[in-house]
Formats: C-alpha cells, sequence, structure tokens
C-alpha cells in the first residue's frame, strides 16, 4: 500500500520519540537531573528549559515502563485468548469473565487500589510489582481481541477442514492455523494497548500515585516514601501542584502524554490499514 500516510506519520513520530530518548540518555547528567529535580521537590522556581530537560531525561524511563507493562500483559493474554478460541471451556469462561469485569469496573481504580496496598508500598521491588500487576489488570481486553481473533482463524477453509480430519485442538494445531496468520493483529492490538497504558499512566501520575518510589526507614520505625527516578508519570503530578505559580508548567508533560498516545493510535492505525489491504489483496487472488 503505497499512500499510507497513517503509518509513514507513525514511523516519523517513533522515530522522534526514540531520538528524544537517546538525547535524554547521553547528554543529560545525573548532576543535571539531581540538580532539576531538587528545585522541583522543594516546590522553587523552576525555567520552563529547565522543566524540558527533566522532561526529555525522564522519556526512556517512561517507554521503558510502557513497554513493560504492554510487553507483560501480552505475554499472558495472547496464549490465553488463542487457547479461549474454540469458545468453549475453562479458557474461554477466564477469558469473557475477565472482559466483562474490565468493561464494568474502571481501570484506574483497580490501579489506584493496587498502587495502595501495603506489599506493594514497602516492598523494594515496588517498580517489578508494579509492571505485573498493572499488566494483569488489562488483561481481558486483550484476551478477549485474540480470543475473537483466533476464532476467526479456525474457521478458515484449511483449519476448519483439519478438524473435520480429527486433527486434536491444542498448542500444536495453534502453531499451524493460528499464530502464523496473527502476527498483523498482535502488533496492531499491541499498539492500541500501548496507548491504553499511556492514559493509564497519565491518570495515575494526576493522582500523585507513583511507582518510581522506594522506601527509605527513618528512626523509630517510621519511613518516608522517596521518588527514585523522574519519569513523566512523577513529573505531571509534581507539575500539577505549581499551576498556581507556573501555570504552563504542566503543559510540557501533558503535552507529551498527548503526542505519545496520538503516535501509538496512529501507527496502530497504519498497520490495521495496511494489514487490510494486504487481506483484500489475498482474497482478490484467491477469486482469480
Amino acid at each position: 500500500m503505497k499512500n499510507n500516510s497513517m503509518l509513514s506519520t507513525g514511523a516519523i513520530m517513533i522515530g522522534l520519540l526514540i531520538v528524544s530518548a537517546i538525547i535524554g540518555t547521553k547528554f543529560v547528567s545525573d548532576g543535571e537531573i539531581n540538580r532539576i529535580s531538587t528545585i522541583l521537590d522543594d516546590q522553587s522556581s523552576i525555567s520552563i528549559s529547565e522543566m524540558w530537560i527533566l522532561f526529555i531525561a525522564g522519556t526512556t524511563d517512561f517507554m521503558l515502563l510502557i513497554l513493560a507493562i504492554t510487553g507483560v500483559r501480552f505475554l499472558l493474554a495472547v496464549p490465553l485468548g488463542f487457547y479461549a478460541s474454540e469458545k468453549k471451556g475453562l479458557p474461554f469462561l477466564l477469558v469473557t469473565s475477565l472482559h466483562k469485569f474490565t468493561k464494568s469496573v474502571p481501570i484506574i481504580l483497580i490501579a489506584l487500589l493496587v498502587l495502595s496496598l501495603p506489599v506493594l508500598v514497602f516492598t523494594e521491588n515496588r517498580y517489578m510489582w508494579s509492571i505485573i500487576f498493572l499488566a494483569l489488570i488489562g488483561i481481558g481486553n486483550v484476551s478477549y481481541a485474540m480470543q475473537e481473533k483466533g476464532n476467526e482463524l479456525i474457521h478458515r477453509k484449511a483449519a476448519a477442514k483439519a478438524r473435520s480430519e480429527g486433527v486434536v485442538w491444542g498448542l500444536l494445531y495453534m502453531m499451524r492455523f493460528v499464530y502464523p496468520f496473527s502476527f498483523f493483529p498482535i502488533i496492531i492490538n499491541f499498539f492500541i494497548d500501548l496507548g491504553r497504558v499511556t492514559v493509564l499512566l497519565l491518570q495515575v501520575g494526576v493522582l500523585t500515585y507513583f511507582i518510581h518510589l522506594v522506601y527509605s526507614p527513618l528512626k523509630f520505625g517510621f519511613g518516608e516514601l522517596l521518588i527514585s527516578k523522574y519519569d513523566w508519570v512523577v513529573l505531571i503530578g509534581q507539575t500539577k501542584t505549581l499551576v498556581g505559580v507556573h501555570p504552563f508548567l504542566p503543559l510540557i508533560p501533558l503535552i507529551g502524554f498527548l503526542l505519545l498516545y496520538l503516535t501509538f493510535i496512529i501507527t496502530a492505525e497504519g498497520l490495521s490499514r495496511l494489514y487490510e489491504h494486504r487481506q483484500n489483496f489475498q482474497i482478490s487472488e484467491e477469486v482469480k
């Protein structure tokens, strides 16, 4: 498909995102980050340029967080969804229940509940466990999408014929008739889910439920939570308290969240158009 402007735009935006992450990693020193973050923590006067430096420096950590949550979610949801493609048995019941639960309860409420659990607040591995739990609470949408795609694939002529000849439903069957034809649907849904996770983390940040936190014990059994890394989630939570002094400061992370969300959605739409074009081409060839 030559004139896929959505895919071209998405590719350019992803390229700019990677460049921004490289700049933040290679050209912004730890000392500069510590200096600016101290100013932000003390609610002191911070300039727009300093905020931009902190924002760019946090791009890599934020992208790794999004990719980790979405990656863990897909590692679990894709096999589960495909196993439920027959729409019967325990996998189907599990996928249906998870999907209904996800539709009926706002994800942000579950995320806030999970991030507030004492076992997650005071553990040394808060970052890792936060990724796992945030991945799990969105597994219903992904597994349901994979289930529907898998059900479509197993009703194709070759797959249906194999079942009629006695081929048993299982991993080998899916490796032959489902997985080879599901690359594009998986990638498309992956980018869509990256957008969902971006919005979820924006909401978490606005409500100041940070993931990059470490528990530091003090005297007499007390302790405090310290920010370990200044990613976009932290920045959106920290800057909202400065609206009265610096009304334009929160716009920097907000614009970043918006552009990132659009990057994922535009790329997903571009890939969807490419996939649809290939499907139509294959159908036309079969007709000939």
